[in-house]
């Protein structure tokens, strides 16, 4: 589980855009988009992000908490909600292998958020070329698993429906800012 105590105090910031080449090698853009059919008993949602090289967090890239801007209805399930996040984070210097560890926290307050599912996300194909695109990916229960890798991940079941989606680009496509 990624705890407050480990990452500081919450951030949400507006990312500077690098003048970096759009080809630079391991640099790259994640934007975290929405989770979508969010039970509508969730008042509040955050996430909490890391990214794992070799089994370990990448501390020089600290972990963030992620605050929901906005909760609508879910025009894919008029039964649940589609949350909102809109962030972005520029990354440099991260080499291949390379995976995204993105957790769920929901409550009713914010006092009241708890750990409840999370996921993971191959920054690089096999190759070791950038995963650009927009993904939509499942969300396993808690705990949290920092050292898993991707050939695990068939073994998970992911146990709702819920999914969270994500965009992967060079660092300074500015396409979808």
């Amino acid at each position: 589980m990624l705890g407050h105590d480990e990452i500081g105090t919450e951030a949400f910031f507006e990312p500077k855009v690098k003048d970096v080449p759009l080809s630079q090698p391991n640099c790259f853009s994640f934007f975290i988009d929405h989770l979508i059919r969010v039970d509508r008993d969730w008042r509040n949602v955050e996430l909490c992000f890391c990214l794992q090289c070799e089994n370990k967090v990448v501390t020089e890239i600290q972990p963030q908490i992620i605050a929901m801007k906005t909760m609508s209805p879910d025009y894919e399930d008029s039964d649940k909600l589609r949350t909102f996040f809109k962030f972005i984070q520029d990354v440099q210097d991260v080499e291949a292998p390379a995976n995204l560890i993105i957790e769920v926290r929901a409550g009713e307050t914010n006092q009241t958020l708890k750990s409840k599912f999370w996921t993971i996300f191959g920054i690089y194909d096999p190759a070791g070329g950038l995963n650009k695109g927009r993904w939509r990916l499942p969300l396993y229960p808690c705990p949290t698993n920092l050292t898993t890798q991707l050939v695990n991940v068939p073994q998970l079941t992911a146990t709702t429906d819920m999914e969270i989606t994500i965009r992967l680009g060079d660092i300074n496509d500015t396409t979808d800012r």
